[in-house]
């Protein structure tokens, strides 16, 4: 199956709902390793300075191996290019002889 999400909205609407749920949701700030003590995860450093937490979410994509390593983890992500096209039937083309195509 596949599907598409847009790069903007997606993102942004996870952000509020982490918001919604408790989390604090730093922008504009990177993360340069995620920091580990006791065999757990304790937090991250940030250029703005480092942030205890007790959970991290690596979401980062194919910046996450390089960010993994930081605290022991080792994975494989690999890119791959793939040509996509969405088309979405403008609004009152129903009935007009274009469905099933």
């Amino acid at each position: 199956e596949s599907g598409c999400a847009d790069p903007v909205a997606t993102p942004q609407a996870f952000m509020a709902r982490a918001r919604d749920l408790g989390a604090k949701v730093e922008e504009g700030v990177a993360v340069t390793a995620i920091r580990t003590g006791d065999g757990r995860i304790q937090g991250v450093d940030t250029s703005a300075g480092p942030i205890d937490a007790p959970v991290v979410v690596l979401a980062t994509g194919p910046w996450s191996v390089p960010l993994a390593r930081t605290a022991g983890v080792t994975f494989d992500i690999r890119n791959q290019r793939a040509q996509l096209a969405l088309v979405m039937r403008p609004r009152g083309a129903e009935g007009t002889g274009a469905e099933g195509t």
